[in-house]
């Protein structure tokens, strides 16, 4: 029983660390600029492409852009 629980709590854990992994930042703020330019337009498709590329400094700086547009937004 107690080995169960083990396994259990390791593929779990497994689990969420590989969705963590695979969170990309520039997605979101692709999508972000999209909503606001328009699904189709060149900004849009040249954000997206960027976003399915991206490094990870510039996966870490795509969040600290979310960040800070997310303070921006309640200091209104």
């Amino acid at each position: 029983m107690k080995t169960s629980r083990l396994l259990g709590f390791w593929v779990l854990f497994l689990v969420m660390i590989g969705a963590m992994g695979c969170a990309n930042p520039c997605d979101d703020f692709a999508e972000r600029v999209c909503e606001r330019s328009g699904t189709h337009s060149e900004v849009c498709l040249k954000v997206q492409e960027q976003a399915a590329n991206a490094t990870t400094v510039e996966k870490n700086q795509c969040g600290r852009a979310l960040k800070m547009g997310d303070t921006l937004s309640k200091n209104r």
